[in-house]
């Protein structure tokens, strides 16, 4: 607790040596990287998760051996975890390190070997409970006997003589009446044996209760003995004292922070909670929770001692008649009641830093409760918090603890509360009950409002309250989860020899027996397209005769998406199986099984993964894809989605020679992208942007807009993608929708007045022949523009409507002048160069519009909420620095 994280990072060293040539050697570490990087995902995340750092060096060319035990040496850790290849040098490792040594045989299991633990320290004993003095830290080289392969188990008299040392009477810790507790030594590490008469029936219902509790907070059983008129019971050793004796000495007290007694607070109630709610045979209860039943074990949290205290309610309480069925019900609300309000008083014992029993001695005989109750009713912390505490960062986890101290004392059986609900109070959850929620407000209403009397409070009052105070949950936690988050984006970056100057693309078509017509028009709709020399095809479109078969399509579409998720998944450390919601959009390439399920079939991802693969929604899908993920991320709360965009060509080339589905051959260029998004709130401070506005039009229903573009047979029996003449009129009608939804979400008020002061004066004074509609400025609600790169006609008219400028525009002609039209992943790229440029600062929002067919219009809205930094690699890393250049009207090349 309280240890900073600094993440996994790697470092790859090698000597050279050996046969292997040094590219082999570089690939061999690459596979073994991503190899344990994909096995330490999980356990970084449990890590990070417990604010544990996490540090993880991947050497070759050296001895394992020495270099094992060099690091075991240099840092010092509790645990060495040797894999399957190092089995044969366990001996020889662990006779050199001073720390647990574990053995991986297989997946998921390993033999422990504990280090010798350091000579024993005496600490009184009562009845399983640690008291007195505080302890001295020792060495952190052993682990709980309870928490190893093969515990608990039975002993032999014989091996308890060996372990007490004969039963010497220098070995007993504690003694009261005929109960002894004698400290002993197995397997060089520490236990405790309680010994127990053959007349003391305690014996076989502690065994019995503690052979069915396993939890990670529990001082669990380590093994037992009967031998004649003697049994015993054997636990580790509390090495580390109790949290009474910690609390007790000021310089154990102040290294207990307010976060670590936060941290005691919920493993203790987890193991109450546990006790209560989830043994397999009934609830285990009267557990006399106190400071002094707290200990500390080496390796391990906070640990809740229950020897000579546990009962197990269905052994305890008859149920079977009915007429002790009421009593039952009684008595078990009494006995949940008491351990309940026994973990309140627990709270209060770690916010003062005393115990009760020190409190009540020091203080005249006055109960804890009766000074606590009333300073936590009035909301005086600062009167009870431990002064020698002086961190003030973790007030709230305070005041977590005391309003659920209060909830706990305050409880009675009219309004009995579990411990799963006071445990959410300790992690200030949203778990709301109507006893405790009611409770709350009319003590709340009782200390502050002005009109209560006494102790009363009219039921209309209440009601009112209640529905105030559900409302106000409900408007909070819609608002709560309802952004999501871009996390980051990968775009992918084809390789250099996959290039398609104009020249190469001419002769391709020539040597394919292409029609001279459809050549010369192909020609020229190139040379005015504004795609330079740079924008690629897949390897199949290089052949001749251009391959355009299934099987290569599929290889196109995993070369691209395989590349991005890679990418980005490596980029940020992320488990594919943390992955939520996977959403992919490809409109003319829809194979079964589908592009989601080759994705999850390549990366591992969960076998709930929500996954839906669009397909035949052109190029809007992108955003179209964003719109979907975030529906799903609103339904499904702390969830992770990636989201997929691209458009496969091998299969799609036009070979025929009409000149609207020509179109596509001379613009269409390959890429996509990977989008990480999420609804987390722990990702929002490592996301780029949050989505604002999400505007999704379609003009479908007018058949000149249907028709604009569409897939279909030509006269020699071609398929191809026609493009309509009217296809900018359309984009044009279709824009203006889009814009009349968006404009009030986004223009500041002074500029929606003009627009409708104009459109007034328009219907009202000005003659037909004059009209003019005002346009709005929209560079005044954006900072950025991504226009979809459809083409230089599609750029040039979105810049003439909107009054943008040359730069306002220059993100799209650069990605169409480099890329192409990349389809749906365009406005991503377009992005991707803003950010590579060092444009888009905290702050600044981003309008990405993409036009597809149907008709549709989408557009995005982006929030940037923290620093870019443009030095970052992404695909416009390699040769950001030329750009922007001037790109001809009409190119030469």
């Amino acid at each position: 607790m309280g240890v900073g994280i600094s993440g996994i990072w790697m470092r790859l060293e090698f000597s050279g040596q050996g046969e292997m040539s040094p590219r082999e050697v570089e690939e061999e570490i690459e596979k073994k990287r991503e190899e344990y990087q994909c096995t330490l995902q999980p356990f970084y995340r449990q890590c990070k998760k417990n604010e544990v750092k996490l540090e993880v060096k991947l050497a070759a060319g050296y001895d394992p051996r020495k270099i094992t035990i060099e690091e075991a040496q240099k840092s010092n850790p509790r645990w060495l975890v040797l894999d399957s290849h190092l089995k044969k040098d366990k001996d020889y490792i662990y006779g050199h390190v001073a720390c647990n040594v574990a053995v991986m045989k297989g997946k998921g299991f390993a033999t422990l070997m504990p280090s010798k633990a350091p000579a024993r320290e005496q600490w009184p004993i009562e009845y399983g409970k640690i008291v007195d003095i505080a302890p001295t830290p020792r060495s952190p080289c052993w682990y709980p006997f309870s928490w190893r392969t093969g515990f608990p188990r039975a002993f032999s008299m014989s091996e308890l003589e060996v372990i007490t040392n004969g039963f010497a009477d220098e070995n007993i810790a504690s003694e009261k009446g005929s109960q002894k507790v004698y400290e002993g030594i197995y397997q060089e590490t520490p236990v405790l044996v309680f010994c127990f008469s053959g007349s003391d029936d305690r014996f076989w219902s502690l065994l019995k209760i503690l052979s069915r509790v396993r939890h990670r907070n529990i001082l669990n059983l380590v093994g037992y003995c009967c031998r004649d008129a003697m049994m015993f019971l054997l636990s580790d050793y509390p090495c580390r004292g109790s949290l009474e004796a910690n609390l007790k000495c000021d310089k154990s007290a102040k290294n207990i922070s307010w976060k670590a007694r936060w941290y005691i607070a919920l493993d203790i109630g987890a193991s109450l909670r546990y006790l209560h709610e989830e043994c397999v045979d009934g609830p285990i209860v009267d557990l006399s929770v106190c400071s002094s039943s707290v200990a500390f074990v080496h390796g391990s949290s906070a640990m809740l001692s229950i020897l000579n205290t546990a009962t197990c309610l269905m052994d305890d309480i008859p149920c079977n008649e009915d007429s002790t069925a009421e009593c039952s019900n009684i008595e078990e609300d009494v006995r949940f009641s008491g351990d309940v309000r026994a973990y309140g008083m627990f709270l209060i014992e770690l916010i003062i830093g005393k115990s009760a029993q020190y409190f009540e001695s020091q203080d005249k005989g006055q109960s804890l409760i009766d000074w606590a109750l009333p300073l936590l009713e009035n909301g005086s912390l600062s009167q009870m918090m431990d002064p020698r505490l002086k961190d003030t960062c973790d007030d709230n986890l305070v005041h977590h603890m005391a309003r659920a101290a209060l909830l706990c004392l305050k409880n009675d059986l009219g309004h009995l509360i579990s411990m799963s609900e006071v445990l959410a109070a300790v992690r200030d959850s949203s778990i709301i009950t109507k006893a405790p929620i009611l409770v709350a407000i009319k003590d709340f209403f009782l200390r502050n409002s002005s009109v209560a009397t006494d102790a009363t409070i009219s039921s209309t009052h209440l009601h009112l309250l209640a529905a105030t105070a559900l409302i106000l949950a409900v408007y909070y936690f819609s608002h709560r989860f309802s952004c999501v988050y871009l996390i980051d984006f990968s775009c992918y970056l084809p390789a250099d020899h996959l290039r398609v100057p104009i020249s190469t693309f001419i002769e391709h078509w020539e040597t394919s027996n292409q029609h001279r017509d459809a050549i010369d028009f192909e020609l020229k709709i190139a040379k005015r397209s504004g795609i330079g020399s740079e924008a690629c095809m897949p390897l199949s479109m290089h052949q001749i005769p251009p391959h355009l078969t299934f099987n290569l399509t599929q290889e196109e579409t995993e070369t691209i998406l395989f590349t991005v998720v890679k990418e980005l998944l490596s980029k940020h450390n992320i488990n594919p199986k943390s992955i939520d919601i996977l959403v992919s959009n490809c409109s003319l390439f829809c194979p079964t099984p589908s592009i989601t399920a080759m994705i999850i079939n390549k990366f591992g991802l969960r076998s709930n993964v929500k996954s839906v693969s669009l397909g035949g929604m052109g190029c809007s899908a992108g955003l179209l894809s964003i719109s979907l993920a975030k529906d799903l991320l609103k339904v499904h709360k702390n969830s992770i989605a990636l989201v997929l965009s691209m458009e496969a060509l091998t299969i799609n080339g036009y070979p025929g020679r009409k000149k609207s589905m020509l179109l596509a051959n001379a613009l269409f260029r390959m890429g996509g992208v990977a989008v990480l998004l999420s609804n987390r709130k722990q990702d929002k401070l490592k996301a780029k942007y949050k989505l604002q506005h999400l505007v999704r039009t379609h003009t479908g229903s007018d058949d000149q807009s249907y028709q604009s573009v569409y897939q279909e047979l030509d006269g020699d029996g071609f398929v191809g993608v026609s493009l309509s003449r009217e296809l900018l009129t359309v984009a044009a009608n279709a824009l203006r929708t889009n814009i009349s939804h968006l404009g009030p979400l986004v223009l500041p008020y002074s500029e929606q007045f003009l627009y409708a002061w104009s459109v007034l004066c328009r219907k009202i004074w000005t003659p037909a022949s004059h009209k003019k509609i005002y346009v709005p400025n929209f560079k005044k609600a954006f900072n950025h523009f991504c226009i979809h790169a459809g083409g230089r006609a599609v750029i040039d008219a979105m810049e003439n409507n909107l009054s943008l400028s040359k730069e306002d525009g220059e993100a799209s002609r650069m990605t169409l002048y480099r890329f192409g039209n990349t389809s749906s992943s365009s406005v991503w790229y377009e992005l991707c160069y803003l950010e590579a440029k060092g444009r888009v600062k905290k702050g600044d929002r981003v309008w990405q519009i993409a036009f597809g067919s149907g008709f549709k219009c989408n557009s995005a809205v982006w929030e940037c909420i923290s620093e870019l930094d443009p030095n970052a690699r992404n695909a416009w890393s390699d040769r950001i620095h030329l750009y922007p250049v001037e790109v001809p009207k009409v190119s030469d090349h």
